[in-house]
């Protein structure tokens, strides 16, 4: 049964749940105590071992039904009555004595390692399903239970001939079971296989191409980019008692002891969250590719303290509390809608909202901060003021502009593009999920 569970937790990680070594070990042993005779304490033994958010919760629903929806827990060994005690010469096959002695654990023994020596896993074709289905029966002992089933039918002591019928009824109901095991991770695998198509086809989409409903796939796409920026830069300060030795710290620490080494000290890698201000267009020129850029930024202040949130149009507003407050589809529909925001939504205004994000974050501001413009840079001929671009990117550390036309269209009609040029430390065409990921990756690791 290990392999199977290995095969579940494998799928949990595939759809986005975070499942450790020390997590599926403690799965697997919560199950050899519990056992598998009772569906519903076999499935909540898994979830507690498993899953620790309501999101995770849900998709562990759904998985677990796909993938036990096999009639694993109801294997019926209730048919006749035999005496083995009259048949002492007689060595059962391990499969038989499973059958008889209605040992469910003997026989899910059998089943793993037959799904295993199998190779199910290289299973790629539907039309491969019969073989491996051979396979299993042949490895989990078909042929010996129907050497025994021969062997009964020729016996004449009570009760071997409604064992022949029951073992009989088995043999069916084993075929019945593994064609349908097979089938279920055939689907499983074309479905997983059909879905990494699908989202490596959906990174590298221009936003503006992307259908209504690929949109849905997209928010799973993002979700699984922030966790892995998640992972990186939520870790604490931490001494750990391996790598190289620091010596300064470690005499300073032992100075009372007149030179004796008690307490050792180790150099340690500092991670710190980043400091970051995100600037996003969301007038209607850039809209596709703003939509996608406030769903990271929601996923992001979620998870990341020292990010602060701007939308802009006519002029620019913070928007950092309504992330906090709802829900990401509430806070994009508020946004949009410019509900309880203080914004004008008419011509995009570059110049008039740089004047009031200077207002606004002019003081706080430093060498440490990391300000991100998303927008085409297209002002409708008004005023840029240029000079209080190069004001703001005089007192942060890095300024980067991500532009979702592509480059040769930069500075052309009322794009000013290229009057901002010269005070963005990076500027890049971003108009793909692949170009934002890279990129945001790319700035968290130098802040």
């Amino acid at each position: 049964m290990d392999n199977i569970l290995l095969d579940f937790c494998f799928n949990l990680r595939n759809e986005g749940v975070r499942i450790s070594v020390l997590e599926t070990i403690d799965a697997i042993t919560a199950i050899k105590h519990i056992g598998y005779g009772d569906r519903e304490s076999f499935k909540y033994a898994l979830s507690a071992a498993l899953i620790k958010s309501e999101e995770d919760a849900l998709i562990f629903e759904k998985q677990f039904e796909s993938f036990f929806n096999i009639k694993l827990f109801d294997m019926d060994y209730n048919h006749g009555i035999f005496d083995v005690a009259k048949t002492p010469e007689k060595k059962w096959s391990d499969l038989t004595e499973s059958i008889i002695n209605k040992d469910d654990s003997q026989f899910l023994e059998l089943f793993n390692k037959a799904i295993d020596i199998s190779g199910l896993d290289e299973m790629r074709y539907r039309t491969q399903q019969g073989m491996y289905v051979q396979k299993i029966m042949d490895q989990i002992g078909i042929k010996n239970l129907e050497e025994d089933i021969t062997y009964l039918s020729k016996m004449k002591i009570p009760g071997a001939e409604s064992m022949v019928s029951a073992l009989e009824k088995k043999k069916k109901d084993l075929l019945d079971f593994i064609d349908a095991y097979v089938k279920s991770q055939y689907e499983l695998r074309e479905g997983r296989r059909n879905k990494d198509t699908l989202e490596n086809r959906l990174q590298y989409t221009r936003f503006a191409e992307l259908k209504e409903h690929e949109m849905e796939e997209m928010k799973t796409i993002i979700n699984r980019f922030v966790k892995k920026i998640y992972a990186r830069y939520s870790k604490r300060k931490i001494n750990y008692k391996k790598g190289f030795l620091d010596v300064k710290k470690t005499i300073r620490k032992n100075s009372s002891t007149d030179g004796m080494l008690f307490d050792i000290q180790w150099r340690f890698k500092k991670i710190n969250r980043p400091n970051i201000y995100v600037i996003c267009d969301i007038s209607n020129s850039v809209r596709y590719a703003s939509h996608f850029m406030l769903l990271f930024l929601y996923s992001l202040n979620k998870t990341l303290l020292k990010i602060r949130s701007f939308v802009m149009c006519s002029d620019l507003v913070e928007v950092s509390h309504v992330f906090k407050e709802y829900d990401a589809e509430e806070a994009l529909d508020r946004i949009y809608s410019g509900e309880d925001l203080d914004i004008l939504l008419g011509y995009t205004d570059y110049g008039e909202s740089f004047k009031d994000f200077k207002e606004i974050c002019g003081n706080a501001i430093n060498k440490k901060s990391t300000i991100i413009i998303l927008g085409d840079a297209r002002n409708n001929d008004t005023n840029p003021h240029i000079e209080i671009l190069k004001e703001i990117k005089d007192k942060c550390k890095t300024l980067i502009w991500l532009n979702p036309e592509k480059r040769l269209l930069w500075g052309t009609s009322d794009s000013e593009m290229d009057r901002y040029l010269p005070y963005c430390d990076i500027a890049q065409e971003c108009n793909t999920i692949d170009q934002l990921n890279k990129t945001l990756n790319d700035i968290f690791k130098k802040t």
